[in-house]
């Protein structure tokens, strides 16, 4: 196996990460929210989606932390 193979086989994804998912899942939840609320703006998309990816990133990065000390 060539070096650049290697190096491809090492990378992980972005998606590997606990903290990108679960922010991922907080912009969903916000935007969901506020479509739920009968609003389309995309202000109030941006303003619910971002307490809720600081608290499930937060998390995430927790999971992460712990998963690393094993």
């Amino acid at each position: 196996m060539t070096e650049g193979e290697q190096n491809t086989q090492n990378r992980k994804s972005l998606l590997d990460r606990w903290s990108v998912r679960l922010s991922l899942i907080g912009v969903a939840m916000g935007i969901f929210t506020t479509f739920s609320q009968g609003s389309t703006q995309i202000g109030f998309m941006i303003g619910f989606s971002i307490p809720c990816v600081l608290v499930l990133g937060g998390i995430g990065l927790v999971i992460e932390y712990f998963k690393s000390k094993k």
